[in-house]
Formats: C-alpha cells, sequence, structure tokens
C-alpha cells in the first residue's frame, strides 16, 4: 500500500511559519507554483512535506491569499501618466 504525502507552502515570519495549504500529492507542482508566486510577490516560501509543518502555525488558505494578494494590487494608486 502506497501512503500519499501531503505538502504545505511555508513561509518563515518573526512570529512562526505560515502554512499555506495542504496540498495532495498530485498537487504537489501547484504548491511549487503557488510557492514561486509568494516568493516573488510577497515572502520568501518554500515546498515542505505536510508532517513537517508545526501545528501551532495554523493553515491559511493559498487561495485566500491570492486574492488578498490581488485586491491589494487592484486598490494601489496608480501612476498618472501624461
Amino acid at each position: 500500500m502506497t501512503t500519499k504525502r501531503q505538502w504545505a507552502v511555508q513561509i518563515p515570519t518573526e512570529g512562526g511559519p505560515v502554512s499555506y495549504g495542504p496540498f495532495e500529492d498530485h498537487e504537489y507542482k501547484v504548491a511549487e507554483r503557488f510557492a514561486r508566486f509568494v516568493t516573488e510577490e510577497i515572502d520568501p516560501a518554500r515546498v515542505v512535506p505536510f508532517n513537517d509543518v508545526p501545528p501551532a502555525g495554523g493553515w491559511s488558505s493559498p487561495l485566500l491569499e491570492f486574492l488578498n494578494w490581488r485586491d491589494a494590487v487592484i486598490s494601489a494608486p496608480r501612476p498618472v501618466t501624461s
């Protein structure tokens, strides 16, 4: 019997890691893409095995993080061009 693994995307912070997920084994590539997005737009992130995530850190939704980022970008003042 094969054990399916789960993955998390983790961002280290001063208050402890913020963890997004879990991602199922078949979603590993999605977790990698989300980690690249978070690294490029927010803070350095990495994909870690789900079991390595400290339970005290709680979980955050990858979708909610993306939507919050999107809302912040849309509501940011845009430069005036002439």
